[in-house]
């Protein structure tokens, strides 16, 4: 189940196909809640396109071990997809 405090950082403030009620979590919001409290996350900035600089370190940290992975639009190259929301708030920490 997804936490308020992290949902709010990462999916509401970031994700374009964030809703509302309560969903399975992604890769990505599973590692952030795993190593950063929500208050280090509050406050990050992240661009509506990724750079992909740090493409292959979130590619292993999160995204291959995402539940959506085989179904993820932005990873099967379809078209004007973005990244979820914890892509790129961990593309932007890791680009710090």
């Amino acid at each position: 189940m997804k936490r308020k405090e992290y949902t709010e950082v990462i999916c509401k403030s970031h994700c374009d196909r964030y809703k509302p009620e309560d969903r399975p979590k992604c890769g990505a919001y599973e590692f952030l809640s795993r190593n950063l409290t929500a208050g280090e996350l509050a406050g990050i900035k992240t661009g509506k396109k990724p750079a992909m600089e740090m493409d292959g370190a979130i590619r292993a940290l999160a995204c291959d071990k995402c539940r959506f992975l085989s179904g993820c639009g932005y990873r099967s190259g379809q078209g004007g997809k973005n990244p979820c929301g914890g892509y790129k708030v961990m593309e932007r920490l890791l680009s710090r």
